[in-house]
């Protein structure tokens, strides 16, 4: 970092939703790491009903410079205001969005009325969906740069209006921790059953939870002698246990429920010959990169982010299938039977890591974006967008006056969802997902390698 940007303050606005929210994984090693290079981060977790800070902050003991970032009246003209408020109390050069969509609405009202201390907006994209392209097409005059952690959704950003110099790619990082021998000798030498690891959120839209017992009926119908141990919770956790039911009565399968984050290696990976990653779209996946470092082999659907990412190779560091083929899974689950193939995709897996996701490369990418943030010309100001009346009272006084008011009488709006309570997006995509989808998957198979190992 540049001596004339040392101890530059920033602030990364991110959900506390504990153990819905993923955020923090990163952001564990991205906090600590940025202030080792001489950058001063907070870190303002937004606080509700359904945004528990303290539960967050006992999970991710790594995020020792917390602040907590509460709305007292649960409306959009309260979440703006308190976003503000934060900025005024930390004065960051740099404010991180990430999946705090409001983030930007507050940053262009502090740039319109010519704040003293108006710092730049950097959006944090980890994901690949419609609607949060739609944010960045609608926000892109406040938006000083938007940091992807892969390299689709850098191509998708920047179709969606960001000018290139505004674009990073920062890739997710993993520590390195290469299994003790005892284990790999366990992996290479063990005998039946073969251990699959499933670890994630238990959801069907993304993580194509749902191609699982298929899988399984098909590892069964050749012969393949296997224990699923699934680690996760997610809104599709009793349709997939009904689906397992056969399984897991046969001792096939085993539950482990939500596993915090610092006990996945010792509770799965330590455990586990192979992951299956069977999902439609990634941005990483962390969890794809955590399970190599650890010496554990990945069978993983061509899910759309992995072409142009350009990292997985079917055969040298990972099996690879088509989303949705629940027939090629189970073969490639199969393959990894194989000692020979088992151990050279463990290799190649590992080696991935450590060259290109490992966690000093990531905060040396963060490191880059965020200088190139502060070194851009600043942006025109920015159009301010009228929030929309919450209630009889803004109808009646206006929204600021209105929102004075509720503070005054201890109202508040009750939301049913995180994402009511502190929305990730506002974005509702003018393609329907299917399109959306196709485009992202043809712009996406630019870069893919399909070469397979039999």
């Amino acid at each position: 970092m540049t001596t004339d940007r040392a101890f530059a303050r920033l602030l990364f606005l991110a959900p506390s939703a504990y153990p819905l929210g993923g955020v923090a994984t990163w952001l564990d090693y991205l906090a600590p790491g940025l202030r080792a290079m001489g950058w001063v981060p907070t870190v303002g977790l937004v606080a509700g009903r359904w945004h528990d800070v303290a539960a967050y902050r006992a999970a991710h003991a790594a995020l020792t410079d917390v602040v907590s970032v509460a709305n007292p009246t649960g409306s959009h003209e309260g979440r703006v205001q308190a976003l503000m408020q934060a900025m005024r109390d930390v004065q960051p050069a740099v404010v991180v969005s990430v999946n705090i969509v409001d983030t930007c609405a507050a940053v262009a009202r502090l740039r319109a009325a010519g704040a003293s201390q108006v710092p730049r907006l950097l959006m944090a994209l980890h994901g690949i969906q419609p609607d949060l392209f739609d944010d960045i097409a609608r926000e892109r005059d406040v938006l000083d740069g938007v940091a992807c952690s892969n390299r689709l959704a850098v191509a998708l950003a920047e179709r969606a209006g960001v000018a290139g110099a505004r674009l990073h790619y920062v890739p997710y990082g993993v520590p390195d921790a290469a299994p003790a021998q005892d284990d790999a000798d366990v992996r290479q030498h063990a005998a039946s059953p073969l251990r699959i690891a499933y670890v994630g959120r238990i959801e069907q839209w993304q993580k194509r939870v749902l191609d699982l017992p298929p899988m399984a009926d098909e590892l069964l119908r050749r012969g393949v002698a296997f224990e699923l141990c699934i680690a996760g919770a997610g809104p599709d956790e009793a349709e997939l246990r009904h689906r397992l039911d056969a399984h897991t009565r046969a001792g096939r399968v085993r539950w482990l429920g939500h596993v915090a984050a610092d006990e996945v290696a010792q509770r799965v990976y330590r455990h586990a010959d192979v992951l299956i990653n069977p999902s439609l779209w990634e941005t990483g996946p962390i969890v794809v990169w955590e399970a190599m470092a650890h010496g554990v082999a990945v069978a993983t659907s061509r899910y759309v982010g992995s072409g142009l990412e350009g990292a997985l190779v079917d055969g040298i560091n990972c099996r690879m299938f088509d989303i949705g083929d629940t027939a090629g899974a189970a073969s490639a689950v199969a393959s990894l039977a194989d000692a020979a193939l088992a151990a050279r995709v463990r290799e190649g897996g590992r080696a991935l890591v450590q060259g290109r996701y490992s966690i000093a490369a990531s905060v040396t990418a963060w490191d880059a974006a965020l200088n190139a943030v502060l070194a851009a010309a600043p942006l025109p100001p920015p159009t301010v967008r009228r929030i929309e009346p919450a209630g009889r009272l803004d109808r009646l006084l206006g929204v600021c006056n209105g929102e004075r008011l509720r503070r005054a009488l201890g109202v508040h709006f009750a939301h049913a969802e995180p994402g009511g309570e502190w929305p990730h997006s506002y974005g509702v995509s003018t393609l329907d997902n299917h399109d959306f989808w196709e485009r992202a998957g043809r712009l996406d198979a630019n870069g893919s390698n399909t070469g397979a190992v039999n």
